[in-house]
Formats: C-alpha cells, structure tokens, sequence
C-alpha cells in the first residue's frame, strides 16, 4: 500500500549560479526549483523540488557530486542545466574553460549516470542572448 509520501515527485535541479539563483535581488522563492515546485503544486502534482545548484560550477564538477548530492536523494526527475561556465573564456586567456567535446562528452555521463538509475534527465540549457528577446512559447 502506498504511502502519501510515495505519491511526491521528487525533482533535483541540478546548475550553476543560474539553477542556484539565490543572489541580490532574488529570493530563495523566487528560484527556478521554487517556481517549479509551486507550479507543479498549483497543477495539483505533489512536487518536493531540490535546487543542488552551484555558483561556477562546470560540467566536470557536477560529475565529482553526482553521487553524493543528486542520487542519493533519490529523485525521479533531474535538471540538468550547464554550459555558461564551461564555455566561458576568462579575460586573458584564448580558449573557453572546457573544449566543446568535453562539454558534451560530461553532460552525455551525466544523462547515462542518471537513466542508469531510473532518473529522467530534463536538460535545461541556459538562456543565451539571441534567445532572450523569444517568447517562451517560441523556445520550448
């Protein structure tokens, strides 16, 4: 027989400083994991939404804590949102802080890792410039 806390979704969303979101002028309630919990929640899906998310981080950080900070939660579906940092090119130097195959070759791990474990990966890519002025309806 299930129990009512068998019937909450659990979600981890897993970035960078933009999963974080936490900074001056935003709230913990005003985070991407807190609106989707209360989004979910105002649909009338039991949602428990867990932002994992850290300011800086890269793709090859994210795999260094997978295990310890994201699947042992035991999750059903996970974000998955990176690329700013790993693309970033510090003042001074010539090449972004990851080479583009290593990007992709972390994030496809990290995708496996978790379907590994019955994890449905959600891959939210973070909103680029010539995306922004796009109604949301045009990008999703």
């Amino acid at each position: 027989h299930a129990s009512a806390a068998d019937q909450v979704v659990k979600i981890v969303t897993l970035g960078d400083s933009i999963t974080k979101g936490v900074r001056p002028g935003v709230t913990a309630g005003e985070t991407y994991a807190a609106l989707l919990e209360a989004g979910l929640k105002a649909e009338g899906v039991a949602a428990e939404v867990i932002n994992v998310g850290i300011g800086g981080e890269r793709t090859d950080q994210a795999l260094k804590r997978l295990d310890r900070d994201v699947i042992v939660r035991g999750p059903q579906l996970v974000t998955v949102m990176y690329g700013t940092n790993d693309s970033y090119v510090d003042r001074g130097a010539k090449k972004s802080r990851l080479p583009l195959d290593v990007y992709k070759a972390n994030l496809k791990r990290i995708v496996d890792l978790l379907r590994a474990r019955g994890i449905e990966p959600v891959l939210t890519p973070p909103a680029t410039q010539s995306l922004a002025p796009l109604p949301l309806h045009q990008v999703a």
